[in-house]
């Protein structure tokens, strides 16, 4: 099996009649019968990044999920001490929190809408991951640069988020590539 199979519903090996969901890494629980309603329109499968729809529902993706909860700590971060001295702290919005604070939200509202959670259904395309790339990369390399003896928990929480939103991002743009369906491990 290949760990670049593109995220959505296949045959489930184990089960004759039955479809099983595969996020792009792993089998999840979600079932369904042999004849999984056709998501709405716009819905298409691009290279495994649309969003999937279970039980009228949508899920992210497990990469989508990761950058997701990456641009939360990234702006929550931004509201903690970045810098302490001597029992002063300087809060992130007092500074570059700011920069980093926007990006995730331009982020958040990048992943969202290009995923169809919010407005109608579709796939991610290539742009939008690139841009989420780039928007992770800048969010990172702010943490990166801010850092000095003085750090506070805010900004290691902006720079690892940063990372984390990356790796995510990384994840998401090589995921699919692959085109043959998985199989059960």
């Amino acid at each position: 099996m290949s760990n670049s199979s593109p995220a959505g519903w296949y045959p489930d090996q184990q089960v004759p009649g039955q479809q099983r969901y595969w996020d792009g890494v792993q089998w999840t629980s979600h079932t369904a019968p042999d004849r999984q309603p056709i998501p709405p329109s716009g819905a298409v499968a691009s290279a495994g990044a649309s969003v999937p729809v279970v039980g009228g529902r949508r899920h992210l993706t497990t990469p989508q999920r990761v950058s997701a909860v990456s641009m939360i700590v990234v702006a929550l971060a931004a509201f903690m001490p970045w810098a302490s001295i001597f029992g002063i702290s300087k809060a992130g919005i007092e500074g570059d929190g700011v920069i980093t604070l926007i990006l995730a939200i331009i982020g958040a509202a990048v992943l969202s809408f290009s995923t169809g959670l919010i407005g109608r259904p579709r796939s991610a395309g290539r742009a939008s991951q690139i841009v989420l790339l780039v928007l992770a990369g800048l969010v990172a390399l702010v943490g990166l640069l801010d850092m000095s003896g003085v750090a506070a928990i805010g900004l290691y929480l902006t720079f690892f988020g940063g990372v984390a939103w990356l790796v995510g991002a990384i994840w998401q743009l090589t995921h699919g590539k692959g085109s043959s369906a998985p199989g059960l491990d």
